[in-house]
């Protein structure tokens, strides 16, 4: 079975009761980014030992697509919904065998790996460093148009994005640079209504 994206439809489907009413873990990633931790290494940790027929719940403060692609290949089905405040609660189910294990991942390096997101004092920040053209501007993209966070974001690249600010323009997202170093620019971006 391949695992899907439920959060499409407008109805949850009928296991998202079930594990809603007895999950293997709740994990509140709006919490721990807003006291700086990683909640992509605290939810792999729970998804881990998840069995089959079984999920777990994420509270997140944006719809996190790139978790619900990730915990997908390792055999989740996923239910996402809305829930004020910006936030998002998403049900996982696994629902089968994962196609590379949580668990089997190599060894991690000595240095701890890179958050993807993070929320700090001037707000929410991707860092889409690590990914080679064009991955950052369509994950950038990919975030924008999810249109889960109406408020400024900075953005973390390896170059000047010079294909992203005419597709930013065109859905009304406005930019900063705040800083260029070889290797690392940052923008802040600003939907047209911030």
């Amino acid at each position: 079975m391949t695992p899907v994206d439920a959060s499409a439809a407008t109805t949850p489907p009928s296991w998202v009761a079930d594990v809603e009413a007895d999950p293997v873990a709740t994990v509140d990633a709006a919490d721990l980014l807003a006291q700086g931790g990683d909640p992509l290494s605290t939810v792999l940790a729970a998804a881990t030992p998840v069995p089959a027929g079984r999920g777990l719940v994420v509270v997140a403060p944006f719809d996190p697509v790139p978790l619900r692609d990730l915990l997908a290949t390792h055999g989740f089905e996923n239910f996402s919904r809305p829930v004020g405040d910006g936030r998002y609660r998403v049900t996982f189910l696994r629902v089968g065998g994962c196609r590379e294990s949580v668990a089997s991942e190599p060894a991690a390096p000595a240095q701890p790996p890179k958050r993807k997101f993070w929320m700090d004092a001037d707000g929410l920040h991707l860092d889409a460093r690590g990914l080679s053209a064009p991955g950052p501007m369509i994950e950038i993209l990919r975030f924008i148009d999810g249109g889960a966070h109406d408020q400024p974001l900075m953005v973390h690249v390896p170059q000047f994005p010079v294909h992203l600010i005419p597709e930013l323009e065109e859905r009304g997202w406005t930019w900063d640079l705040l800083d260029e170093t070889p290797g690392h620019v940052i923008l802040r971006l600003m939907p047209g209504d911030a």
